[in-house]
């Protein structure tokens, strides 16, 4: 196989690699970086290591926010929803969408496009990470209904168009 000759050598171990020591650690740490080949200031292994890592927990503040955020979304047009969490440790792995109460999506951003006044309720976001899971409070999408022609008409019309599709569906079967 490959030969490394750059590893044939004995590597050094533990401590003995850091030895000697160049100066006292008592000294400041400016003085003690310019002495010789060394970069880096040396960590005395008995010292407590300080985690930098916030503890593990549940994500927390789970908001959903709304594109366009104004209220006035019409039959016709683009919304979408982005799930944010105020902080999550570890990261959010699973995201999930629910429009009143039934499973939507499992993306950070939920796109509705070509909104329908069947897009109307309340939608949520639920995410979840190792340590558990949080809900959003829920959105309402109200969808404006704009009618070509008077309200009364619209429902006659629709009202006919789906008693045709009831009548063949029924000769089908």
């Amino acid at each position: 196989g490959g030969h490394h000759p750059e590893l044939a050598g004995p590597r050094p171990t533990g401590l003995g690699a850091l030895s000697p020591i160049p100066a006292p650690l008592s000294q400041p740490l400016a003085s003690r970086q310019q002495e010789g080949p060394w970069q880096h200031p040396i960590v005395h292994p008995t010292e407590p290591t300080v985690s930098v890592c916030p503890p593990a927990d549940a994500p927390k503040d789970t908001q959903v926010s709304v594109n366009p955020s104004g209220q006035n979304i019409r039959v016709g047009d683009t919304v979408s929803f982005t799930c944010e969490v105020s902080s999550s440790h570890p990261p959010v792995s699973v995201y999930r969408w629910y429009k009143d109460g039934v499973a939507m999506g499992t993306e950070q951003i939920l796109t509705l496009r070509d909104i329908r006044r069947e897009d109307y309720g309340q939608y949520h976001c639920e995410v979840t990470n190792d340590r558990g899971s949080d809900t959003s409070p829920a959105t309402s999408l109200s969808v404006t209904c704009e009618y070509p022609q008077s309200l009364n008409e619209g429902l006659f019309v629709a009202g006919f168009s789906f008693d045709i599709s009831v009548s063949k569906y029924n000769h089908f079967t």
